[in-house]
């Protein structure tokens, strides 16, 4: 018997607001991307990115240890590390790296082609 998601935001703002690793800043950051789960929920596995929600972490490291990343995202750790000591001097980046939180994996060529198409 096959479960239908019957997908409302509220579900997405409950595992945000459950999250006690998220700054007030951070959570109203991620609630402002309401429109990606309303035009893209279908494609998403909606259980996982929910359970990632309720434990996201972001990192502020200024020593980051490549020169050329702004910031990463950690599949197994579900962590997002970002440069800039703040969320909103790493806004785009941290954009790039929460959309791949959303996906399902983080190995493939086309999701970072993707990330980086709609946040540059």
């Amino acid at each position: 018997k096959q479960i239908t998601y019957i997908y409302e935001f509220k579900d997405v703002e409950d595992a945000i607001n459950k999250n006690p690793n998220l700054t007030e800043e951070e959570r109203n950051i991620i609630k402002s991307t309401k429109f990606v789960f309303d035009e893209n929920h279908m494609y998403m596995d909606m259980g996982l990115v929910l359970m990632r929600l309720q434990t996201l972490k972001i990192e502020y490291d200024s020593d980051f240890n490549d020169i050329y990343t702004q910031g990463s995202y950690n599949i197994g750790k579900n962590i997002i590390k970002l440069r800039n000591k703040t969320i909103k001097g790493s806004l785009q980046e941290f954009i790039h790296e929460y959309l791949h939180m959303l996906q399902k994996s983080s190995n493939s060529v086309l999701m970072e082609l993707s990330n980086q198409f709609f946040t540059n």
